[in-house]
């Protein structure tokens, strides 16, 4: 859910993810997601949060 919210993704766009669809890096994730509306993939960086309990990474 936390990833959800962090890449502003659709319900249906997570269920799309695949393991390929995400990359590690020393800052946190690189997400990408195909965007059903716009009909494109779109690379998203999500960082490391401050707080263990709410770090979506």
């Amino acid at each position: 859910m936390l990833l959800g919210y962090a890449t502003a993704a659709r319900s249906s766009e997570l269920a799309a993810l695949n393991i390929g669809d995400v990359a590690e890096t020393a800052e946190g994730l690189v997400v990408t997601v195909y965007r059903r509306k716009i009909k494109k993939y779109t690379e998203t960086a999500v960082p490391y949060g401050s707080n263990p309990a709410t770090c979506p990474v």
